[in-house]
Order: structure tokens, then sequence, then C-alpha cells
């Protein structure tokens, strides 16, 4: 049998995406409609929360740090250490008035 607990101590409005980084210990989530990144430290039984303004969809972590962000005008890398976001540069138009991309999936080797 699966024994499932709660972990960490937030309120969220639309948490979706789950995302554990075995190397990290870590839980990731987003808030997709409060615009956060959210991060459990297992070890330490903390929590951390980055501000991302617009809508989340989804996150993918990045192996050298940072994540992939897709939100409401397309997608971004976003360096947790400083929150500074850059556009991610494709050969599509932007995704004014779209949702942001919702449970996409990495292979093993991101």
């Amino acid at each position: 049998m699966i024994n499932i607990e709660r972990v960490g101590n937030t309120s969220d409005r639309l948490g979706e995406g789950p995302l554990w980084s075995p190397t990290e210990g870590a839980l990731y989530w987003v808030d997709g409609s409060d615009g956060e990144i959210w991060r459990w430290e297992a070890a330490t039984n903390s929590n951390r929360c980055w501000i991302v303004r617009g809508r989340i969809g989804s996150i993918a972590l990045r192996r050298n740090g940072g994540a992939l962000v897709a939100v409401e005008t397309g997608l971004q890398f976003f360096d947790f250490t400083t929150s500074a976001r850059s556009p991610v540069a494709l050969d599509q138009p932007p995704m004014s008035g779209r949702r942001p991309v919702r449970n996409p999936r990495t292979g093993r080797q991101g």
C-alpha cells in the first residue's frame, strides 16, 4: 500500500505540475493562478517560493540550474538564484490570448 502525506504548508489556488528533483531531494510545483513556483526540500522540511508575474502553466528543471517556465506570454528561462527571467526564442508567434502550456513531459535525461 502506498502512504500519501502532505508536505509543506502552502494554500495554493491552483497547485499543479509536481516535479521531483532527485539530485536536490526537493519537490517543485507551481501555483498557476497566482504565478508562483514552489520548492519543498525534504531534508529540511522547508518551503521556498518565487513569484513569476502572470499565470504559469508548467516548469521543467534545467540540467545546469534554473527552469524552463511556460507562462501566458510564452516560454521563459528562470534563474532561481536571481529570479531573472529571459524569453526563449521560438519560431512561433507569441502566445498572447492563449493559455500557458500545461502538463508537459520530459524524458529521464531532461
